[in-house]
């Protein structure tokens, strides 16, 4: 039997069409990054529209207040509990981060009955080492980023960042459905008209639904944590519920930080030493029952995310675009799985993100 030739064209196609498709990704990563200045206030713009558009559209039809005002008011509801939260927790957390260099330090004396009992069982393996002729000295050099410093301090261009996103935020609520009307007007036919209209709406609904259950459950553990830590005896318990509550956005990572954070200041600040490791207890626990049963019963009706798509979805958009990537790196991935579900094209990445449509199942 005879094979048939090898068709080194068909290939040899192929390979201008793999380089092409290369050099559109690389250029895509670093328009992302170079121009995360101007990016990085749309995206926040439009995820911060579409969760306050609920709002605006009650005003409008409760209260027959127009978009324009109706936006007015909402802008400067946030503005204003923005203004106060920074005013009530800037010199809280600017006390705490004073403290951070010699807290570790301090954790240390208070541990120092477990850190003693660690040193004794260090000395009998080195004594094994030595005995095995494999003694040696080793040195454990501890690091503490300056995270939580980098992320609260305020320069100018941090500050034209946030009064643009504020900004293109009420334009957009203000003034969103007058460009979403532009864009229908550019469908040939009525029909393809209705098709637009149809999905936009449905897709606006869909991502408002979502950002607006995750904003309601961060908020949630935030208030509940404060209160446990009140009860607790932990100080500022608003300073660490706002940090809770924000960082419940980041999946994983977020939990983590905010272990790292909370531990030695409830060592530091609680007495007896069994009481203050009820903290990161309770932390955990809080945590546990938001993210495992919570999240999956309010937010699984619609669609579920692949754990290991979100983790790395958290790695990615946190190296391009910093605390703020990591941030809005779930609901970026939410939106785009979304959009994916429009597309019938796109439907296989629909099952690698996750789960469902994004619309609660009925039937």
């Amino acid at each position: 039997m005879s094979e048939s030739p090898f068709d080194f064209s068909e290939h040899a196609q192929r390979v201008p069409r793999l380089v092409l498709l290369g050099l559109l990704v690389l250029a895509g990563l670093y328009t992302l990054y170079f121009a995360r200045a101007v990016l990085i206030p749309v995206v926040l713009a439009v995820l911060l529209s579409l969760i306050l558009s609920p709002a605006v559209l009650g005003l409008k039809r409760w209260l027959r207040l127009p978009a324009p005002w109706g936006a007015a008011l909402v802008v400067g509801a946030l503005v204003a509990a923005m203004g106060y939260g920074v005013a009530s927790l800037t010199q809280p957390a600017k006390e705490w981060i004073d403290k951070a260099p010699g807290m570790l330090r301090q954790v240390e004396i208070k541990l120092r009955d477990i850190r003693e009992s660690v040193q004794e069982v260090s000395r009998i393996t080195e004594k094994a080492e030595q005995i095995a002729g494999q003694g040696g000295a080793g040195k454990v050099a501890v690091a503490a980023p300056s995270l939580l410093s980098r992320t609260l301090t305020a320069t100018p261009a941090f500050l034209v960042s946030v009064a643009s996103t504020l900004i293109l935020v009420y334009l957009l609520l203000a003034y969103g459905g007058t460009l979403t009307h532009q864009f229908v007007r550019m469908a040939p036919t009525v029909a393809e008209k209705r098709a637009v209209i149809k999905v936009a709406r449905s897709f606006q609904g869909d991502i408002a639904r979502y950002l607006l259950l995750m904003t309601c459950l961060s908020v949630g553990l935030g208030v509940v944590a404060g209160l446990a830590l009140y009860w607790l005896g932990m100080p500022n318990p608003v300073l660490w519920a706002v940090m809770i509550a924000v960082l419940n956005y980041v999946p994983y990572l977020g939990a983590v930080l905010c272990l790292i954070v909370l531990t030695p200041v409830a060592i530091l600040s609680i007495e007896p030493l069994g009481q203050a490791l009820l903290v990161p207890a309770m932390f955990l626990i809080l945590n546990i029952l938001e993210g495992e049963l919570l999240t999956a019963i309010v937010v699984g009706k619609y669609f579920t995310l692949n754990p290991i798509i979100v983790f790395l979805g958290i790695l990615f958009w946190g190296w391009l675009w910093g605390v703020v990537g990591a941030l809005i790196a779930v609901p970026i991935l939410v939106s785009f799985r979304i959009f994916c579900a429009y597309v019938p094209a796109l439907h296989p990445l629909c099952d690698l993100i996750g789960n469902g449509t994004g619309r609660k199942e009925t039937g």
